[in-house]
């Protein structure tokens, strides 16, 4: 068994534009999203970049309460999960989108066998 370190990564969006983020990261990063609705999440879309490698975009005030309350200017939230360079991944959208503002960046360990 070894561990393999995963981050999730929390990204504010300052404009309240869905498609356009989403149309953005689609053209930016050559991938295409999936809309989803849930009484979670709300309207949210989803990618799978890999078999665990996953971006959400979705909004941050859903069902009347906030997902990142200290960060009410970020209409919407861009999620980064288990991706295998984080850190470059977020350089990279930041350069190219400049309404993307790092919030958040949490590891985590899980084992594989």
């Amino acid at each position: 068994m070894f561990f393999m370190n995963n981050k999730y990564i929390k990204l504010g969006v300052t404009i309240d534009d869905l498609d356009a983020v989403t149309n953005d990261l689609e053209n930016l990063l050559h991938i295409q999203f999936a809309k989803h609705d849930s009484s979670y999440w709300g309207i949210y879309n989803k990618v799978m970049l890999s078999d665990s490698e996953e971006m959400r975009l979705g909004f941050n005030f859903v069902d009347e309460d906030w997902r990142e309350e200290e960060h009410k200017d970020c209409p919407l939230i861009l999620e980064l999960n288990r991706l295998k360079q984080p850190e470059k991944m977020v350089k990279f959208l930041c350069e190219h989108l400049p309404y993307l503002i790092p919030l958040k960046m949490k590891d985590f360990k899980q084992a594989d066998k």
